[in-house]
This record gives structure tokens, sequence and C-alpha cells, in this order.
């Protein structure tokens, strides 16, 4: 299988058994699983965790996978809910259906950290309203299309796209980040 295939073929080549397709579809996704996990438990060794067992849960579900639903947006269901799970049995609090702290802490304190550039748009970002901060970061972080967006939040897509248009707007606002998101 090479890499020119769609995610619904290789989920349908995998499903009947080709161990190739499956490797595929873990090579194409793995960085942006394990980069999730990572946003979402904040620790290296428990994201890694987590993205092993995303991809043993999707080993599982491919002959139950709907071949026109998006993979990513289901890969990102698991490893947050999978997230959710690993906090409550560590004894720790951990919401994951919007973007709060725990989901963008590692990547906006690391940004922080480098001053600058990254801190200004770091501390925006921590500005905005969660439901905003959730949809630019899928949008411009994890490169999810709209449609995936709205599949993944289980919203309408003009939610979505309402969402993404106050949020730019605010960042455009910002004369911190502007340059940023200016219109070409």
């Amino acid at each position: 299988m090479n890499g020119e295939c769609t995610d619904a073929e290789l989920v349908r080549a995998a499903a009947a058994g080709d161990e190739r397709a499956f490797d595929a579809l873990y090579r194409r996704h793995r960085d942006w699983v394990f980069a999730l996990a990572l946003r979402a438990t904040g620790r290296r060794e428990d994201a890694l965790d987590l993205a092993q067992e995303a991809f043993v849960e999707l080993l599982g579900a491919l002959e139950r996978f709907e071949p026109g639903g998006s993979l990513r947006a289901w890969l990102r269901r698991v490893v947050l809910h999978r997230a959710i799970d690993q906090g409550r049995s560590a004894g720790r609090a951990r919401r994951v259906d919007v973007a709060p702290e725990d989901v963008l802490g590692d990547v906006l304190d690391r940004a922080a950290e480098d001053g600058g550039e990254r801190a200004d748009l770091a501390r925006v970002l921590r500005g905005l309203p969660a439901e905003q901060r959730e949809v630019v970061l899928l949008r411009f972080v994890d490169g999810f299309e709209l449609a995936e967006i709205a599949a993944a939040l289980g919203m309408p897509l003009g939610t979505v796209k309402s969402r993404l248009h106050q949020a730019v707007a605010n960042l455009r606002a910002d004369p911190r980040v502007a340059r940023f998101f200016e219109v070409e």
C-alpha cells in the first residue's frame, strides 16, 4: 500500500487483513496522534501509552469503521476519551472535551518559554474563549478540515465556521499576533 491511498481505502484493506495497509495508516497518523496525546496528558510516557492504545483500538475497530467517517476525527475522540480515563485512574480530574489548559498546556507553555512571537501567540490563544481556542487548534495546529472539526466535536458545520471566524477576528484584532492572521 502506498501513501497515495486514502484513509478509507487503507481502512478497508486493513480490515480485509492487509497488514501493510494498517502499517501505512499507523505511519501516516502516528506523529499527529502522539502530539495530540502529549497535549492531552502533558507527559511523554503517558502520551506514548495513549497513542499505542489508540492504534490498538483502531485495529480492533477496523471492520466497524464507517468508510465515510474521518479517521482523524475518530482517532481524536479515542485519544481524548482515553486521556480522560487515564486522568481518572491516576486520580487526576481531566477534562479534555474542549481545549482547556490541560490540553493546551504543554504546547502553549513551551511556546511561552521560548519568548518573543511564540510567547505572544501562546498568551493570546490562552485568552480566547475555550470553544474558539479549540477550533483554532484543530484547524491550524492539527490541520483538520472544517467538516472534520464538526464531526470531531459533534456540532453543526455552521457553528464551527462561526467560532473559527470569531476566533480569527479576535486574533487579527490583537496587535501582538495580527501579522500571523493577515489576509493576503
